[in-house]
């Protein structure tokens, strides 16, 4: 911008120089003591007027003239300074801008991390609350089989209600175990599992009193496979 405004000024003073040479008139250009230099100096110069007024056509320029170039190109200056300024509003408006755009993106870029970090606590207490409730099922389920015991090779009547089953397993235990009175409290459930076939399904029984699934199982296998019936935990 200042070499811009440095070349007009420049240009405006040879401007100036060249107006004010044509106003001049005669000019000499070696001017020395010697007539005769002074004679060609004078022919020189006349030669020299006569081509810049030919290069004119004729024109006469006055002081008038001369200060309306001054004028413009003051004019010009003017102009080119107010753009400057223009320009340099613009810049300093543009840099505000984008201060404020730094400054959204910091704290969109902070709302960002806020929101990773709680999802990943969230994602962490999700995992740990999941590994807990699986445990829980897990033990639940494990109590609920503490008392369960699986019997084969009991043969069906056709009826698959839960008194038709239970009643086979209470026949089966007074006959193997006549010494434990048994009735019907001591068992909470019994039915059977899987899809019927040639076979015999197996019999899920749940007893009341866990004593008696282990007294089944430590001193009940061999009196049961005396019966033809087999025993397991579930």
């Amino acid at each position: 911008m200042r070499i811009l405004v440095v070349c007009l000024f420049f240009v405006s003073l040879v401007s100036l120089a060249g107006l004010l040479l044509l106003l001049s008139g005669d000019v000499e250009l070696n001017p020395g003591p010697g007539e005769e230099q002074h004679g060609a100096a004078t022919a020189t110069t006349e030669c020299t007027v006569t081509d810049t007024d030919t290069d004119t056509a004729g024109k006469d320029f006055t002081i008038g003239d001369v200060m309306k170039v001054l004028l413009g190109v003051q004019k010009d200056v003017a102009d080119i300074k107010q753009d400057g300024t223009v320009v340099r509003q613009r810049l300093a408006e543009l840099e505000e801008e984008n201060k404020t755009l730094k400054q959204q993106n910091a704290r969109l870029t902070k709302r960002v991390e806020d929101m990773t970090q709680k999802v990943d606590t969230l994602d962490r207490h999700t995992t740990r609350t999941l590994d807990a409730m699986d445990k829980e099922i897990e033990n639940q389920e494990q109590r609920a089989r503490r008392n369960n015991l699986r019997f084969f090779n009991i043969a069906e009547t056709g009826k698959n209600s839960y008194t038709a089953c239970a009643e086979q397993v209470f026949e089966l235990l007074r006959s193997v175990f006549p010494e434990r009175n048994w009735c019907r409290n001591d068992i909470e459930r019994c039915h059977r599992i899987g899809k019927k076939g040639q076979k015999p399904r197996p019999v899920i029984v749940k007893f009341l009193h866990w004593s008696d699934k282990m007294a089944i199982l430590n001193t009940g296998r061999q009196r049961l496979w005396q019966h033809g019936v087999s025993v397991a935990g579930a």
